[in-house]
């Protein structure tokens, strides 16, 4: 069957062929206003078919990732960059996951995305238990080329920790894997649990968004719920689910809860809380209770596997701090003018 994505101005196309006419300007390189619009809706995209999958692609919002017990290792983050002419207007832009070791503060040599600058796409890092490999998204240039990143097939891939050997699996989604590392979650439009070679998938919920695993062995998500007052929107809150699809848990009630982050125990949850009062990072217990502020102004989460600190997004800048909310340490900056909040995607590695 025939998928479709529409209003972005740009044809999405899974199985038969479809496609939304461009016209006039639409036709032209989208404006990094335009940009962020897409974004925001194809992050909840998800295709699970075995088919090229054709989007705009600096995309990704980049779900939270749950930590896993163990010694720290490195921080990935995926950053958008970007180029511009003289002129001011937008050439280019890449998407690239970067490593960072949190207590020296200095990047981290990989073998991820060795294309050109400005031809990169990756995103949406997932460290598995063992923090010896990498779940991820990547988009290669089509057969014959393309100078024209944005209009690349995108596909999850599962790597080396170090971004080596990278095998691709036809499907999309934000990644999260397993405790045991023999399964990956994927999710965007509905939650699917699939071997990490593409095989044995399996749809475990026909909604949901952002999911992440615990050690513990139940799976967080985010779903959007009745739509606000005055229909502005939807209400999105935090839910929990076995990873058969019983014992469905609601954690959050109207809150506007997003990207929830197991901690390496499994008995607490890093989120975002997007509106209300006193937005940011919060915690709170695994059935929902004990909410506590940490930090103001956060876009994404992950907890260290010690469980000592959290890591956390800050339009520009990678912070880690305590869970008590003490202890705010600037880990990495990213220098983007042109970008208002470039960091995204967020995994911290268990050694």
């Amino acid at each position: 069957m025939s998928r479709i994505v529409p209003a972005f101005g740009v044809a999405m196309v899974v199985g038969v062929g479809a496609h939304v006419p461009l016209s006039g300007e639409s036709a032209g390189r989208l404006t990094p206003m335009a940009r962020s619009c897409i974004f925001a809706r194809l992050r909840r995209l998800v295709v699970v078919v075995p088919i090229a999958v054709i989007v705009i692609l600096s995309w990704g919002v980049g779900a939270a990732d749950a930590s896993f017990p163990g010694r720290n290792g490195v921080i990935a983050f995926d950053l958008l960059r970007s180029s511009e002419s003289g002129m001011g207007e937008e050439e280019g832009t890449d998407r690239r996951i970067l490593m960072v070791n949190p207590g020296s503060r200095r990047l981290v040599a990989s073998k991820l995305c060795g294309g050109p600058l400005f031809g990169c796409q990756e995103n949406g890092p997932a460290f598995s238990a063992s923090g010896r490999r990498l779940a991820f998204l990547h988009a290669d240039a089509p057969p014959g080329g393309g100078s024209d990143s944005d209009l690349w097939p995108i596909q999850l891939a599962v790597s080396q920790a170090d971004g080596s050997s990278p095998r691709s699996i036809e499907l999309v989604g934000s990644p999260a894997w397993a405790p045991g590392g023999k399964r990956l979650l994927v999710s965007g439009l509905g939650l699917w649990v699939v071997r990490p070679d593409g095989s044995g998938r399996q749809e475990i919920r026909a909604e949901g968004d952002n999911g992440d695993w615990s050690s513990r062995n139940r799976i967080a998500f985010e779903d959007r719920g009745k739509k606000r007052p005055h229909g502005i929107g939807n209400f999105v809150d935090i839910y929990s689910v076995r990873p058969d699809g019983s014992d469905q848990r609601r954690l959050t009630r109207r809150e506007t809860a997003l990207r929830p982050s197991w901690s390496p125990g499994g008995t607490r949850l890093a989120y975002i809380r997007g509106l209300g009062r006193r937005p940011g990072l919060y915690t709170m217990t695994a059935d929902g209770t004990d909410k506590q502020f940490i930090a103001r102004d956060a876009f994404n989460s992950a907890w260290s596997p010690d469980g000592d600190r959290i890591a956390f997004i800050r339009a520009k800048s990678l912070f880690t701090i305590r869970p008590d909310g003490g202890g705010l340490r600037l880990i990495y900056r990213a220098r983007a003018p042109s970008v208002r909040a470039p960091l995204r995607g967020l995994s911290w590695q268990p050694l």
